[in-house]
């Protein structure tokens, strides 16, 4: 097939790579952006450390290998001439508690690993906060870390996750980790081997931006689409333009599906109903609320609102929150104390950050991806209302694809993390994962 054209809605890691593939072919396609900015929910930005040098803070996603060894992501980046570093990190931490720092490892998380007790509870459960609260009906401080760890893990309120793979994190944090998919990288006791792109995480969505030259579009906010029969999809945008294209993909997070007008898309209204159902976490990050002249041995703390830790070359703390909370100073002040006896907090409150990769600051600065309007969320998780038909996969003669984001009429196709066929939604890794196989498809599709 020849003079066809392809639309990618969206230009995060899941859109940019499915684009980049697919004009490397010479197909003819466009890219659609409803910001200024690339990458999605990869937002780096630079702040001054207390040794007055710039640190790569990452606002969105931080640790490359969340998902696992990141095959598709790795080779991506180093097509593109890009440099990964690893770090391993001690997960030597305090939880706060009724005004006391406790050490995490004195609390022996371990002793409650047994896997006959952990199944019985998993029966009778109906999500992960009931299990986690049957697990530690003895220990309220037990209780308060792991619903604060799988909460930040998973996105999801622990009360809101289902059994179904959530388990599997809760096994691994007992166990002295953090989720499964890190047991795939030796390491040491209680240690976590990260990854990031050297000079900050958006330097991969940039650079694929780089290639795709004058088939990107920002700032189009799209609206509708359209199933057109045989002649492929109509698209259109909040500024009034629209386009026909042969085929589209659809690589904006799910939860912002609920803007877009999808009555006329060849989505079935079921089908429409059980996407919405997936739910996204409110995490957001703050950087920057204090200095440390010294530290002490731990890594994080852990405290009901959420959990402070460093930025990957450990200069920056970060605070890493679960919800909103009204006095973020209060917390603040919480999470200096458990990293040090010697330690400044800023006077001024954190401000948004400007919606723009690499902008540097020397002040807090946060984004909230729970009112992200392009976003709408932190990332996909397992919750009960979705479950495990969330996984569920079907095979077409040109690939494998979640059923839930199965294409439509052999036009309309669907990417992101929330659309991979990996294990690991959520993670940098499965948007391009995505990227990758729905491409691929539409080669075969055009017969290329």
């Amino acid at each position: 097939m020849v003079n066809k054209k392809v639309a990618v809605i969206g230009a995060g890691l899941a859109g940019l790579t499915t684009a980049y593939r697919l004009a490397s072919k010479g197909v003819e396609v466009m890219l659609f952006e409803a910001r200024n900015r690339v990458g999605g929910r990869v937002f780096t930005i630079e702040m001054l450390n207390a040794q007055n040098e710039l640190s790569q803070i990452e606002l969105g996603g931080q640790n490359i290998t969340d998902g696992g060894v990141a095959a598709n992501l790795i080779n991506l980046a180093k097509e593109l001439n890009l440099e990964i570093k690893e770090k391993a990190i001690k997960l030597k931490g305090a939880i706060y508690y009724q005004n006391e720092y406790i050490d995490v490892d004195s609390l022996n998380l371990g002793k409650l690993y047994n896997k006959n007790k952990l199944d019985e509870l998993a029966e009778k459960s109906h999500n992960m906060g009931e299990l986690i609260e049957g697990l530690c009906v003895n220990d309220p401080i037990i209780k308060q870390e792991l619903i604060t760890r799988l909460t930040a893990y998973e996105g999801v309120n622990v009360y809101q996750q289902s059994i179904y793979h959530n388990i599997d994190t809760l096994e691994a944090t007992l166990l002295g980790g953090v989720s499964k998919f890190h047991e795939e990288y030796e390491h040491e006791e209680n240690e976590l081997i990260t990854s990031s792109i050297v000079g900050g995480n958006a330097r991969l969505p940039l650079a694929l931006k780089k290639s795709l030259d004058q088939k990107l579009f920002c700032n189009k906010i799209l609206s509708k689409l359209e199933m057109v029969n045989e002649s492929g999809l109509n698209i259109y945008f909040t500024d009034n333009s629209s386009y026909q294209f042969d085929f589209v993909v659809l690589a904006v997070p799910v939860s912002t599906y609920k803007n877009i007008d999808l009555s006329h898309s060849g989505i079935s209204p079921e089908k429409i109903f059980e996407m919405s159902q997936i739910q996204y976490g409110q995490n957001y990050k703050i950087a920057g609320m204090f200095n440390l002249k010294t530290r002490n041995k731990y890594r994080f703390v852990l405290a009901k609102e959420g959990i402070s830790f460093f930025n990957f070359d450990e200069t920056i703390p970060m605070l890493y929150m679960n919800n909103a909370v009204s006095n973020i100073g209060q917390y603040a002040e919480i999470c200096a104390r458990g990293l040090s006896n010697d330690f400044k907090l800023k006077k001024s409150a954190p401000l948004p950050a400007i919606d723009a990769n690499f902008k540097q600051y020397n002040h807090p600065v946060t984004h909230a991806w729970g009112e992200d309007p392009f976003a709408l969320g932190s990332y996909s998780g397992y919750s009960i209302s979705i479950s495990d038909k969330l996984d569920k996969k079907e095979r077409h003669q040109n690939g494998e694809y979640k059923s839930l984001f199965s294409p439509i009429n052999g036009k309309l196709f669907f990417a992101g993390e929330h659309t991979t066929i990996l294990d690991c939604i959520a993670t940098m890794e499965a948007a391009v994962e995505s990227g990758e196989r729905i491409a691929k498809a539409i080669l075969l599709e055009l017969e290329i």
